[in-house]
């Protein structure tokens, strides 16, 4: 409990400023704990987080993310009537930082000096002196000093928050927090949709549902029927989520197909609804059970008339990646894993449910169509092996972890995920799921080449496949990109120890033609479902919502070495990109170094063994060295589980973007007629234009102000009501009248360090008689400086 504050301090701030309408959230039922936070969903920078405590018990919490910790900046200063306290928290709810007061101010305001880097956090808001406690009812702040930015620093510092402590302290009430260097939660990656651009299957093993657009609201609708059962049913049912009505109802007679023959359901239909849902609903008997849609997961005698709905809300789909490092806790049925090591595109977190042990269920939200799934072993030589993954709606994914005996341990492993993209993106993933097979196409739903065909899959002997994806033979980027493969046993099937590794990847003309070979638990080849993913570029994000590296080491007994080129890229901004070089620890253990990319908030590493032998990869952890650069130490082993030297494929993903785009946004409101804009985005190299116009007729000098901060202080104490400074001042250019349309150049250099930097303008001028100050003031403008 705090002592009471000075008199000074309790003093109330000025009153809610004007409003900003296309950069703000506004809060609707904000919870007060990571797992009920509310996400701030949206394009572009938020610059403003309005909302109500409606009691001084209340608190409201936000995931949003923060662009550039250096820029970063949220005040609720001039924003709020009573005493505020702002906190920062992690994903995971642990504490970052803390501040009760600002100055002489009861408001709040915290920068970005304690975070890592660009990601997700949670930012919160109480009234003094609710504060924030761990599960053994510690505090994680001390109380005091109240005007001083800190860590945690109390008793519970370590651990995260748990519940609020509830202390009845002064009213609350309407509130408004200030941002600067962030930006919205990216929207649900099934939310764009360009057209033309195909949707990926979602629904399960023996139905799904695809949309493409074909012009407008113009959608074409196609039902699959992959059931070989003539009793099987298909239902597919598309709601108008605005207005909660049903656009789209059918149900479809007996299946008409075979599983690798689907049954195809044309329906072009028109679609006016901005948001709407597709629910498929499928039931196919197969003797004594009856098999599901969603996952495919089989159960014994259920009810004839039960069916499994998959639903799904959205207008289409952009690439989707997600990944995650778990440390399983024997303790604990759920993990939540670090957020250093962990990422979404939406920003929720990813849990992971313990089964049993060596067992377990990772929960990816709001991917929410089919994809492919690799996991791979950390910080030891045991195996992680992908049992099954499914969609319903939250992508799940069952993971077993083998020791070299193949009994199930709970040890470390490295999960990604991830789904679809644009037509022309090099790339392509998919489940070989018919082992056996002299020859076949890979089941639709789980695989994706863009428009360049499907990949069929050869076994050349036992354990031993071709997979020819077509249109990826010849690189586009001059080198020859990189692959993953990962063993998959199946949902029904008990944990079994496989291994699955690269044999080699080469072009075969406009084909690329990728060897993979599978062992069983013993280092015998065994024929075996996998997972295989190829990626061309650097990696597989969206630069403006990451960056990576790949390599391929290829040369195990050298001591150090730069990997071959063609086979090496990366595209990070922490340093030079495509430096990479590998160095020799021991036997079978090596330092990748990675110095374009950073360690840290959030990042992610994939290995794969490389060769013709039972030979296999883990990661053992990725850190920074004694140069401040980024590597990724990987053991190899042979089938027994013992140190060796081989050869292997790597990748490595951070949420670091790659491009930072350029952008423009107003803030606030002018007074007396001044309009400022911006005809051009602040793109280093180039210059930024602004340009103002509405000048008052009695104006005498005009003038183009620009700053770092929006202090948004309302301008009616020095006699200028209705009119708001929305930048700190920091350089003045005064502009000689009359000008009808005066014009200022900002010219931007292309020193990477200004990447993201906020920089606020205003314009106005002196006009006698339009106010006691004689002042007229335009809107403000954000532009944040990008190199694209």
């Amino acid at each position: 409990m705090k002592s009471p504050k000075p008199l000074f301090r309790m003093l109330p701030s000025f009153a809610l400023c004007a409003a900003i309408t296309a950069q703000t959230w506004t809060e609707t039922d904000a919870g007060e704990l990571p797992l009920t936070a509310e996400t701030a969903v949206g394009v572009g920078p938020l610059q403003r987080i309005d909302g109500n405590l409606s009691t001084n018990t209340d608190v409201d919490m936000f995931l949003i993310r923060v662009d550039d910790p250096t820029t970063f900046r949220c005040s609720t200063v001039g924003g709020a009537s009573w005493d505020t306290s702002l906190w920062l928290f992690r994903r995971d709810g642990r504490g970052i930082a803390f501040q009760e007061d600002d100055g002489l101010t009861v408001q709040s305001t915290l920068t970005g000096q304690f975070l890592g880097g660009p990601g997700y956090v949670l930012i919160a808001i109480s009234a003094w002196d609710n504060d924030p406690r761990d599960a053994a009812n510690q505090e994680l702040w001390q109380d005091q000093p109240w005007d001083t930015e800190r860590q945690p620093d109390g008793p519970g510092a370590a651990n995260p928050v748990d519940h609020w402590d509830q202390t009845v302290g002064i009213a609350a009430g309407a509130y408004s927090m200030f941002l600067s260097g962030a930006s919205f939660v990216a929207a649900d990656p099934l939310a764009a949709l360009n057209a033309s651009t195909h949707d990926p299957y979602f629904g399960g093993n023996f139905c799904s549902v695809q949309l493409r657009r074909l012009a407008g609201t113009s959608y074409e609708v196609n039902v699959f029927d992959r059931s070989d059962d003539p009793g099987s049913l298909l239902r597919c049912t598309i709601m108008d989520l605005d207005t909660n009505t049903q656009v789209f109802d059918r149900t479809y007679p007996p299946s008409i197909g075979s599983f690798t023959t689907p049954g195809t359901f044309a329906e072009p239909l028109t679609i006016t609804a901005a948001r709407f849902s597709v629910r498929l609903q499928s039931r196919e008997f197969s003797g004594s059970s009856v098999f599901f849609g969603s996952e495919g997961i089989t159960r014994t005698n259920p009810p004839t008339s039960q069916l499994n709905d998959v639903t799904r809300s959205y207008s289409g789909v952009a690439t989707g990646v997600a990944w995650a490092w778990v440390l399983p806790n024997a303790a604990s049925t759920t993990i939540v894993p670090d957020l250093d090591y962990q990422y979404t595109p939406s920003g929720e977190l990813i849990t992971v449910d313990r089964l049993s042990q060596g067992r377990y269920a990772v929960n990816v939200p709001r991917l929410g169509i089919i994809g492919a799934v690799h996991a791979c072993a950390c910080r030891g030589n045991h195996t992680a092996v992908v049992r099954d993954w499914g969609v319903d709606p939250t992508m799940r994914a069952y993971i077993d972890v083998l020791d070299t005996n193949g009994a199930p341990v709970d040890q470390p492993f490295c999960i990604h995920y991830r789904i679809g993209g644009p037509d022309d993106l090099r790339a392509a993933y998919l489940w070989a799921d018919n082992p056996t097979a002299a020859s076949y196409t890979p089941h639709g739903t789980y695989m994706w080449n863009g428009t360049r065909g499907n990949a069929t899959i050869t076994r050349l002997a036992t354990g031993h496949y071709r997979v020819s994806i077509p249109g990826l033979g010849t690189p586009v980027s001059g080198e020859y990109g990189n692959v993953q493969v990962s063993a998959q046993t199946g949902f029904s099937a008990p944990a079994t120890l496989r291994h699955a590794k690269v044999g080699s990847w080469v072009s075969n003309g406009s084909t690329l033609d990728v060897y993979v070979r599978t062992f069983d638990g013993a280092g015998a080849p065994v024929d075996s479902m996998y997972v295989l993913s190829y990626h061309e570029k650097a990696a597989p994000i969206a630069g403006d919502l990451g960056s990576g590296a790949h390599v391929w080491a290829d040369n195990p007994t050298a001591a150090s070495y730069a990997p071959d080129g063609l086979y090496t890229d990366s595209n990070g901004t922490a340093g030079p990109r495509n430096a990479e070089t590998i160095t020799r620890i021991g036997t079978g253990v090596y330092e990748v170094v990675l110095p374009s990319v950073v360690h840290l908030g959030s990042t992610h590493a994939q290995v794969t063994a490389y060769g013709s032998g039972s030979e296999y990869a883990s990661i053992s952890h990725w850190a920074v060295n004694g140069s401040g650069r980024t590597y990724v130490r990987v053991n190899t082993f042979n089938g027994a589980g013992a140190p060796v030297d081989t050869r292997f494929s790597l990748s490595y993903l951070t949420d670091r973007p790659a491009l930072h785009a350029a952008t423009v946004a107003t803030v606030g409101q002018g007074c007396h007629g001044p309009v400022l804009r911006a005809p051009t985005r602040p793109v280093q190299g180039t210059n930024w234009t602004l340009d103002l116009t509405g000048l008052p007729a009695s104006s005498v000098l005009g003038f183009l102000q620009l700053g770092l901060t929006n202090p948004n202080l309302p301008l009616g104490f020095a006699g200028a009501p209705g009119c708001v400074r929305l930048q700190d001042g920091l350089v003045t250019n005064l502009l000689i009248l009359p000008i009808s349309h005066p014009t200022f150049v900002l010219p931007l250099s292309t020193d990477p360090a200004f990447l993201g930097l906020g920089l606020f303008a205003q314009g106005g001028s002196l006009a006698p008689g339009v106010n006691a100050l004689g002042l007229a003031a335009s809107n403000g403008i954000l532009g944040v400086v990008g190199n694209n």
